[in-house]
């Protein structure tokens, strides 16, 4: 009897270790999601094609592309948005095109690239997430990443 009482002690023991793993698991994970769900304008620079771009608009659309595929004129008619959003579109290929009234055309770093990319869990080209403005120059993510 006392064996059978250890051994449930130990297995008691176990599950409540096990618990205590997977709930610190879960609270890292999602202090991670908080965390990369916000972009910081200021952090970045971003080229168009004659300017820089600034971050001033309450809501973007953020498109993740590359010139060398589909064109983004295609994407971004079938793009659902906001009336009062504009479109950064982030060529991942770093060309630069002309902007439009409604389209920011932009380019960075690869290592920003990168940075952005790995912030918002792109696994595929052409992406696009919404971005609401909270501060200034700090926009958060809201919903989903779009794939095409």
């Amino acid at each position: 009897m006392a064996d059978q009482t250890r051994k449930l002690t130990s297995y008691s023991f176990a599950v409540v270790i096990a618990a205590m793993l997977a709930v610190l698991a879960y609270v890292s994970y999602q202090g991670q999601f908080k965390q990369i769900a916000f972009i910081d304008f200021s952090q970045y620079s971003f080229y168009g094609k004659n300017d820089i771009f600034e971050a001033k608009h309450n809501h973007y659309v953020l498109l993740f592309y590359s010139s060398k595929q589909r064109s983004a004129l295609d994407i971004i008619k079938s793009i659902k948005m906001r009336a009062d959003a504009k479109i950064i579109a982030l060529d991942l290929a770093q060309n630069r095109f002309e902007n439009t009234k409604n389209i920011s055309y932009i380019t960075t770093s690869m290592n920003n690239i990168l940075d952005i990319v790995q912030r918002f869990n792109v696994h595929k080209v052409p992406s696009l997430l919404y971005l609401d403005k909270v501060q200034q120059k700090i926009y958060r993510k809201n919903g989903i990443l779009q794939e095409f």
